[in-house]
């Protein structure tokens, strides 16, 4: 069985398997949860789906299907810095055609979960298990770019919803770099291949290789902090 931190990670988890089967609709409404001794188990996919959404945003994702949707398009390009639809072809795999992904299941810890609550971290303390260096790197491109199209769109339209929206993005894009950082070695200066076990994290780390060293890492974790505080000033938060 695999175990996720939090139940935001197995949300995104469950997205990013979507993504690679070419899964259409509400990943969330396609999950069930279940409680057990002392964790949840979460099953996404199969004939006999069933929806929890409301778990999926008591927990923090509130996301949608929204990694398949930043990728497609101009934002494939983009986020493949200048490969064409490479990542995104990595993503989707051999199998977008098919209706649903196979079941997948993985169970969340009740004390990792309370864990990263007190701590106020969205994925947990340690390193994850389920998602690789090279995916968490494409996971903070993605939200990166939505933040800065929210932005935008926030400057035409100044409301709530959008400066939420702009918050969100900026939040989970740092997030997703700090945990791509995770993987790299005390005194090493760049991500180990070990750390990349997936289709795309490995064109990722292909097309942009420099992206997986210790001083890039660092100063796009800085450049979403930053970001993160000037949106929340806008409507005079606190950073």
């Amino acid at each position: 069985m695999r175990y996720a931190r939090t139940l935001v990670e197995a949300y995104l988890y469950f997205d990013l398997a979507a993504a690679e089967s070419g899964a259409a609709g509400d990943v969330r409404a396609r999950t069930t949860l279940t409680e057990g001794q002392d964790a949840w188990t979460l099953r996404f996919g199969g004939a006999d789906d069933a929806g929890q959404g409301d778990d999926a945003d008591q927990a923090g994702q509130g996301q949608g299907n929204r990694i398949l949707d930043a990728l497609q398009g101009d934002d494939a390009d983009q986020a493949g810095q200048g490969q064409g639809n490479r990542i995104l072809d990595a993503l989707q795999g051999h199998d977008a055609a098919r209706d649903r992904p196979e079941p997948i299941e993985v169970r969340v810890r009740y004390s990792t979960e309370e864990a990263a609550r007190r701590r106020g971290l969205r994925f947990g303390s340690d390193t994850s298990e389920l998602i690789d260096a090279g995916q968490w790197i494409q996971l903070s491109t993605v939200y990166a770019r939505r933040a800065l199209r929210e932005g935008i769109a926030y400057a035409q339209d100044p409301s709530e919803e959008r400066h939420r929206d702009v918050v969100a993005d900026w939040e989970f894009a740092r997030d997703a770099a700090i945990e791509a950082a995770k993987h790299l070695p005390e005194d090493a200066d760049e991500i180990p291949d070990e750390a990349i076990w997936t289709p795309l994290g490995a064109e990722t780390r292909r097309a942009a290789p420099d992206r997986f060293t210790r001083d890039r890492l660092d100063r796009d974790i800085a450049f979403y902090q930053q970001s993160l505080e000037d949106a929340r000033r806008q409507r005079g938060g606190a950073a």
